[in-house]
């Protein structure tokens, strides 16, 4: 963020309500654009207002956009388990065979970009193969 847009914003923010800062503050920093929200936990701290977590409807609006784009939705389990998130395909091997040697079952998604569907159906494909080579099957 340029120094302009910075002043710009701290002024801005200055000129706000409590209850407009706070309504930011409950928004979350995903909401805003990089560095603004800093601002205005600045500008919270500066009038002594507490930070808040999200509103259940910003993350809600949130969440629903993020799933837009997902071809289908994933049923919620009643025990919700941890997700790993691997940015390399190739690191993913040791935990589907750490899954296939202890017996537990998993499910994969996962969400490309239209243009890259093709590569990573076949990234998939292929760790799919070298997984059932891998077990004997």
């Amino acid at each position: 963020m340029d120094m302009e847009k910075k002043m710009d914003l701290i002024k801005y923010y200055r000129e706000q309500s409590d209850e407009v800062i706070k309504e930011f503050l409950g928004l979350g920093r995903d909401s805003f654009e990089e560095e603004a929200y800093d601002l205005i936990l600045a500008e919270a701290k500066h009038r002594r207002l507490k930070e808040e977590p999200p509103h259940i409807d910003a993350l809600e609006a949130q969440k629903n956009e993020n799933n837009e784009g997902a071809a289908e939705k994933i049923p919620q389990l009643s025990n919700p388990l941890p997700l790993i998130i691997i940015d390399n395909p190739e690191d993913a091997q040791p935990l589907f065979k750490a899954l296939i040697e202890a017996g537990i079952p998993y499910n994969i998604q996962i969400i490309v970009e239209e243009d890259d569907y093709e590569k990573a159906d076949y990234v998939i494909s292929n760790l799919q193969l070298k997984n059932s080579n891998e077990r004997g099957i």
